[in-house]
């Protein structure tokens, strides 16, 4: 495995990572680093093949560099997680050609970008996006994909596609979900930070939600993934939950 960190003006002015790809940074690193250093990428050409990619604990991942780019194929054996992101990791993954992974956990400032499609056979979780998002150019392909409070872009999408999709509180084009079907749902946290990934029935208004048994009715997780759920007293996060249950954790 040959990585090379490059200076992103290197990458634009060889057509590699710019605006006419169709394909770029929702914020210009222009914008975001205003430092004197150059914006470092951390580049590998050709098709790779990980084991799993975390970036706070891959080895490879090169603390300096601000942004990943697989000029090629990238297939992740286990999960892509960015959960565990913040500021002085890369915050944006770029990759030209298709992705394929067991799961994907993205959340906050982070950018996943992928020119081909990208095909997950577990669950895409997406949550408490700032100015982060998941962008694909191609076709969206996962048993389940849940877009909490994170934005989403893509050319098509095949599986069950739960999206809280937010209004007026950012520019629209921002938050849209350009997907032929989603299943609109609501986003709740508890006194204690569970976020409750909710459905309500017609006739019933958020308002009308007031305990955690109410919630549970409302969930989009079965009963049996909730059994487990750390809001429901049991001993999993959601992303815990979503890695061991897998698409089953879902209602239809």
């Amino acid at each position: 495995m040959t990585w090379q960190t490059v200076d992103f003006e290197e990458l634009a002015r060889d057509g590699l990572f710019d605006h006419a790809s169709g394909l770029a940074p929702n914020v210009s690193p222009a914008i975001v680093w205003r430092a004197p250093d150059r914006i470092r990428v951390l580049l590998h050409q050709g098709d790779l093949t990980l084991p799993g990619l975390a970036f706070d604990t891959n080895s490879f991942i090169d603390p300096t560099a601000d942004m990943i780019i697989v000029d090629g194929n990238l297939t992740i054996a286990g999960d892509l997680d960015v959960e565990q992101w913040d500021v002085g990791t890369p915050g944006y993954l770029l990759v030209t050609g298709d992705l394929a992974a067991t799961n994907i956990f993205l959340t906050q400032q982070f950018e996943l970008m992928v020119r081909g499609d990208l095909r997950v056979s577990g669950v895409v979780l997406g949550q408490e996006g700032s100015t982060g998002r998941l962008r694909c150019t191609g076709t969206l392909a996962a048993p389940v994909t849940v877009m909490a409070d994170f934005p989403l872009h893509t050319g098509g999408a095949q599986g069950a596609l739960f999206a809280q999709i937010r209004q007026g509180e950012a520019e629209p084009s921002h938050w849209t979900i350009t997907t032929p079907t989603t299943t609109p749902i609501l986003v709740e946290e508890d006194d204690n930070g569970q976020a409750w990934l909710l459905r309500l029935p017609d006739g019933l208004a958020q308002e009308d939600i007031a305990t955690d048994e109410q919630a549970a009715t409302c969930s989009i997780l079965t009963p049996a993934a909730l059994a487990d759920y750390t809001g429901m007293g049991g001993p999993l996060s959601l992303k815990q939950l979503l890695r061991q249950h897998g698409p089953t954790a879902f209602r239809r």
